[in-house]
């Protein structure tokens, strides 16, 4: 009977306890997270010459981590003025993206005690860039291409946690992609809107390569609030009507709130 007594409470002790660890590690997150993207693009349908500037911009993210698997789901955008060195010109640019990713933990290490874990996977990702460029010695609008593709992409993520601190480095490549662009028959001073379309041609990564790294800093305040640095870098190209190819780093301060 004293042998009962005994045990029962360790295996309620030890059952709470696991309950507790399974709970830590599967909280979804949410976040938002506000800064600045260094922008720079070169469509040659509008012009030859690359505009650039620094602009405002903002994601939206929901997390679900477990022992063995992470979802991700995260909306940005950009808005801002870009420019070139000629004082009459100007582009008004919008982008917008949509990913949702999928990894899996394959492989996991130790390096001073702590553990690292890396994950493979892949997902949807979609970005679209719209500018409108702008001449203001005849008050004119010269061109308003746009650029939006939906990509397959495979995805690779190393998680190296040193509580109540951690680090994240993501990779992203797509594998194969569905590009709308408008179509090009420019004439000086003939410039007529187009209506945006969400689909147009497939493409194979190396028609449309659109490379991403991610470097994240965390810190865990309490048991429902993570702050965050983060800085993110994206590269893309398409050749078709014209070339178009652009590159931006973005620096974020994020806030976490664990549910």
């Amino acid at each position: 009977m004293l042998i009962i007594t005994v045990l029962f409470p360790a295996i309620y002790a030890q059952k709470i306890g696991s309950l507790k660890e399974n709970s830590s590690v599967s909280k979804d997150q949410i976040g938002i997270s506000f800064g600045i993207s260094d922008f720079h693009i070169r469509d040659e349908r509008a012009s030859p010459l690359i505009y650039k500037n620094i602009t405002f911009s903002f994601v939206a993210e929901y997390l679900i981590r477990t022992q063995k698997s992470q979802h991700l789901l995260e909306l940005s955008g950009y808005y801002g003025m870009l420019g070139i060195d000629l004082p009459n010109y100007d582009a008004e640019n919008v982008r917008a993206s949509f990913r949702y990713n999928y990894l899996y933990s394959i492989k996991n290490f130790n390096i001073l005690n702590n553990k690292i874990k890396v994950y493979f996977g892949g997902g949807l990702y979609s970005f679209l860039n719209y500018s409108q460029y702008n001449e203001y010695i005849s008050g004119g609008i010269l061109e308003a291409p746009w650029y939006w593709f939906h990509s397959l992409e495979f995805s690779l993520l190393a998680n190296y946690e040193f509580k109540p601190h951690a680090l994240t480095f993501q990779f992203n490549f797509s594998l194969i992609s569905n590009v709308a662009r408008p179509s090009y028959s420019y004439i000086p001073g003939t410039y007529k809107p187009e209506p945006i379309k969400p689909l147009g041609e497939m493409a194979v990564f190396w028609e449309n390569p659109t490379i991403q790294a991610k470097a994240v800093y965390e810190y865990q305040i309490n048991s429902w609030l993570r702050i965050m640095g983060q800085y993110n870098f994206l590269y893309t190209y398409y050749e078709k009507p014209r070339k178009i190819a652009m590159f931006m780093n973005n620096f974020y301060a994020a806030v976490f709130f664990l549910l």
